[in-house]
């Protein structure tokens, strides 16, 4: 069996551009030369049972951005009145989703547990109003969606954003 390399596509390719390549029998693509081929939108032929999966796992991601961009957008208008700051910050941040841009902030989070801090603090009707909606909100995004780096981020930043009265003030 012989492996067509990323090496052997790029010569091919820029010696004669092409659109469409075959796989011919008895050879298979390197994981590179498949990334290739993606990457410069040539069409070729692979099994079109993984090429349908490939497609549609591609679709249901880009349907979970922006489902998660309208449940981070919906939070946001539900905190409005109780903090206008942030919830034009989460705005932002549901536009960076549905974007598809990068969230990472480079800030290590503290693990904080929302219950716990409910339960062992004195809480006025706005700070209780708060920490539920958050909890709320954390548990809605742990039950819908998978725990990747942006829910991570995203469940992190809502906890501090809760508490953030409790331990220092009110920042608005």
């Amino acid at each position: 069996m012989k492996f067509i390399t990323e090496d052997d596509l790029r010569d091919l390719y820029f010696k004669n551009p092409f659109t469409s390549y075959e796989i011919k029998q008895g050879t298979r693509l390197t994981p590179g030369a498949r990334q290739f081929l993606i990457d410069f939108k040539i069409d070729f032929n692979i099994n079109n049972k993984i090429k349908k999966a490939y497609k549609k796992n591609c679709e249901d991601n880009i349907i979970d951005e922006i489902n998660l961009a309208i449940d981070i957008k919906e939070f946001a208008l539900s905190i409005r009145n109780i903090d206008k700051n942030f919830s034009d910050k989460l705005c932002d941040l549901s536009y960076k989703i549905y974007s598809n841009e990068n969230l990472n902030c480079g800030i290590r989070f503290r693990e904080i547990n929302l219950k716990k801090e409910f339960m062992n603090i004195n809480l006025d009707l706005k700070l209780a109003e708060k920490i539920i909606k958050s909890i709320r909100f954390e548990e809605y995004l742990s039950s819908k969606y998978e725990e990747d780096n942006n829910i991570k981020l995203l469940k992190n930043l809502i906890k501090l954003w809760a508490i953030r009265d409790n331990e220092d003030g009110d920042r608005n």
